[in-house]
């Protein structure tokens, strides 16, 4: 698990259980939290909260970016 960069995280987090598994954001929050608790707990490394951020803003950022 420690060889799991950022990115594939995210991919994992945002395309296949928001958009392909049509997860809820309240759901994807709770795999999101144990991603995070599994690498800063168990595994002692720091993920960056901004690189990985909450379903609920994704959701709020690709709503405004359609406004555009």
């Amino acid at each position: 698990m420690e060889e799991v960069t950022v990115n594939e995280l995210r991919d994992y987090l945002y395309k296949y259980l928001l958009e392909e598994r049509k997860l809820s954001s309240k759901a994807v929050n709770h795999y999101n939290n144990v991603i995070r608790f599994v690498y800063e707990v168990t595994l002692d490394k720091i993920i960056n909260k901004k690189q990985l951020p909450q379903a609920y803003l994704i959701n709020a950022f690709h709503k405004y970016m359609g406004r555009l």
